[in-house]
């Protein structure tokens, strides 16, 4: 029963991580996406289009990063803190 535990809990991990995965792949597309349009509108005449397509592009792939980060490190667990072992108390019978 402990080994189908810890199988379900490396399965969840692997399930996770390709999440993960797909949606950093996703993001990147939709960022190189917003890119490549705002350069082409800005080599047709626009811009400020352009750059304003290009910056939504670039500051969203960088405040993700940035939030991300952020909230893993919010969802940390407080680490104890370690004291020096001390010898077990003597009881007086």
């Amino acid at each position: 029963m402990e080994e189908k535990a810890i199988n379900a809990d490396i399965e969840g991990m692997r399930r996770q991580f390709a999440e993960g995965r797909v949606g950093q792949f996703c993001a990147l597309v939709i960022t190189i996406g917003f890119i490549v349009s705002g350069t082409y509108v800005a080599l047709r005449g626009q811009p400020l289009a352009g750059v304003a397509l290009s910056g939504i592009g670039i500051t969203t792939i960088v405040s993700t990063f940035i939030w991300g980060r952020t909230r893993k490190e919010e969802n940390k667990p407080p680490q104890p803190e370690t004291k020096p072992h001390q010898a077990p108390k003597k009881s007086k019978r």
